[in-house]
């Protein structure tokens, strides 16, 4: 009798041949093509979930193996320049390994939280304190529930290099400045706790004044959209 897997019981077997692997050889296995991109370690003592998203806060090759040290999104390295990779279709605890996703067709999938249920061509994003795609944040266009009753989507990656906020300070042309960014339904956002680092190259920048931020080479720009 023949059997056929659904897609993501045939992820986690091939998640778990490649953990045999890893025991059974150790980490001097050769490059290729792997199911896999790349293995990683994790600096929190927190489990990371299966179909999970966090920040890459370092890499390393070791024994020809890439080894990514992972962090939880947080305040002070979402929208710093660091890559945001997924996990794949196990759970990680920390000091063990797991795989990150390879894009497939120009998407993943990705697990997001209950603040809301997505709807087709809405744009969620990583959050600060979870693993999670949560609603009203940037960077990822949905394109359709993948495992529905486990919140798990299928997410196209989108560039994060547009963002709007209010100045914290008076910003001199030519220096820089903190600006907290807004978050929220379009027409009715807040302010978030996360602060970007800015430089005001057009015009000066009045404390207070709700301002545009643009992403240029990974250098964050400031522009006011009032006077």
């Amino acid at each position: 009798m023949n059997y056929v897997l659904n897609q993501r019981d045939h992820d986690i077997l091939q998640s778990l041949i490649r953990e045999r692997a890893v025991r059974q050889y150790g980490d001097k296995r050769p490059l290729g093509p792997r199911e896999g991109d790349p293995s990683l370690t994790f600096t929190t003592t927190e489990t990371i979930l299966a179909y999970g998203c966090f920040v890459v806060s370092s890499m390393e090759i070791t024994d020809n193996t890439e080894v990514i040290t992972a962090a939880k999104p947080s305040t002070s390295n979402l929208f710093s320049n660091k890559s945001i990779f997924v996990n794949g279709p196990l759970e990680v605890v920390h000091d063990k390994r797991g795989s990150c996703q390879r894009m497939r067709n120009g998407t993943l999938r990705i697990a997001y939280d209950s603040s809301a249920t997505p709807a087709l061509g809405q744009v969620w994003g990583a959050k600060y304190g979870q693993y999670t795609l949560s609603q009203w944040w940037p960077g990822y266009r949905f394109c359709g529930n993948w495992d529905s009753d486990n919140r798990i989507g299928i997410w196209e990656p989108l560039p994060i290099l547009q963002l709007h906020g209010i100045a914290n300070s008076d910003i001199a042309k030519g220096s820089s400045g903190n600006v907290t960014i807004y978050i929220g339904p379009g027409g009715s956002e807040v302010t978030s706790t996360i602060v970007i680092a800015a430089y005001a190259r057009g015009v000066a920048i009045a404390s207070g004044k709700i301002v545009s931020l643009q992403n240029i080479n990974g250098v964050w720009y400031v522009g006011c959209w009032e006077t």
